[in-house]
């Protein structure tokens, strides 16, 4: 009666980044399992939380961070890790954050299979590009928006709206994330129906995510995709729906200008040495060379602090640093000053 789902396939363990290029149909299988497994819990006893980890993480993102405002949501926002990192939440409910996965991305996997409200989701976005002024578009970045539902022309067009005002900093042409950003998204602006055609272009689904890492093909793709948005605008009817052709006319030239890109970005990936498991961030080297540049600082040398701090911002503002590595910096610094 309950349909246990036995036939779930596994992750591929052998790539580094599975967490992030995991398949969504099956996360939401297994989402089904688990809440068939917390039901049948709750009926034994009530010390068991009724919802899964994702449905409460998700839970407490829409009740306690969308619904505040400025700092406040901030708060909220590191309040719910830290509470499910020490158990300090309603019942049993813990973490769903894996090894070496971001906080972010864990919430847009929960946001996403436990199919949160539109009005939610484009909270959702707004809070995750107001955290920097100017986001640089990095792997981490694609691998949070593949996790964005995009059944509803608002969500989609949040996302274009923030994604075009972010900072291309190199292309992403050999990561799976992004072959599978671009399939998802051009997939979403096809079956919304801002491009209509009886030519196979315009459904992106019919390409593997491995063809769409050939960059000729992706270029080709974007370009068709570009004139027919283009015609879109030229014909609108009234100036909303114009807008939002030209919006999503600045979404695809954006692509274009990452797939163009003479850098080449990596993603984070997880090293082993002795035993020990460590992050390799995307700028490692810069940012080991910092890390060792702010232990060397004199906390009572306010100029010699403020000389880093104008350097850091210029190396961020280059694109050098994405903004988890400028926290890691940061937090050095201001532990330093205490």
């Amino acid at each position: 009666m309950l349909r246990y789902d036995f036939s779930i396939s596994q992750a591929d363990r052998s790539d580094p980044r599975w967490f992030a290029n995991e398949s969504d149909h099956a996360m939401k299988r297994m989402e089904h399992n688990e809440q068939i497994n917390r039901f049948l819990w709750n009926i034994k006893g009530n010390g068991n939380s009724e919802y899964t980890d994702m449905e409460w993480l998700a839970k407490e993102i829409c009740e306690t961070v969308l619904s505040q405002e400025g700092n406040s949501r901030k708060e909220a926002w590191n309040k719910i890790w830290n509470d499910a990192f020490h158990g300090e939440n309603e019942k049993n409910n813990g973490t769903v954050q894996m090894f070496g996965e971001s906080a972010m991305l864990s919430a847009f996997k929960a946001l996403y299979v436990t199919e949160i409200s539109t009005e939610n989701w484009v909270q959702m976005i707004e809070f995750y590009f107001s955290q920097k002024e100017t986001q640089p578009i990095t792997v981490d970045m694609i691998e949070n928006l593949n996790f964005v539902s995009l059944t509803n022309k608002d969500v989609l067009l949040a996302v274009a709206r923030n994604f075009v005002q972010s900072k291309v900093v190199g292309n992403m042409n050999e990561q799976k994330a992004f072959a599978r950003f671009l399939k998802i998204y051009l997939q979403a602006i096809w079956g919304l129906g801002y491009v209509r055609s009886g030519g196979d272009w315009y459904i992106a689904g019919m390409y593997s995510e491995e063809a769409l890492q050939k960059t000729e093909l992706a270029i080709q793709v974007l370009e068709v995709y570009k004139g027919a948005l283009q015609k879109g605008a030229e014909n609108a009817l009234f100036e909303q729906m114009k807008a939002e052709f030209q919006l999503l006319v600045h979404f695809v030239d954006k692509l274009l200008e990452i797939i163009r890109h003479s850098r080449s970005l990596k993603a984070r990936e997880l090293q082993w040495k002795n035993g020990d498991a460590r992050t390799v961030y995307e700028h490692d080297d810069l940012l080991r060379k910092l890390k060792e540049e702010v232990s060397n600082l004199e906390p009572e040398n306010e100029a010699e602090r403020s000389a880093f701090i104008k350097k850091l911002e210029k190396i961020y503002g280059d694109g050098k640093l994405n903004p988890n590595e400028y926290r890691i910096i940061e937090e050095m610094l201001l532990f330093c000053n205490k």
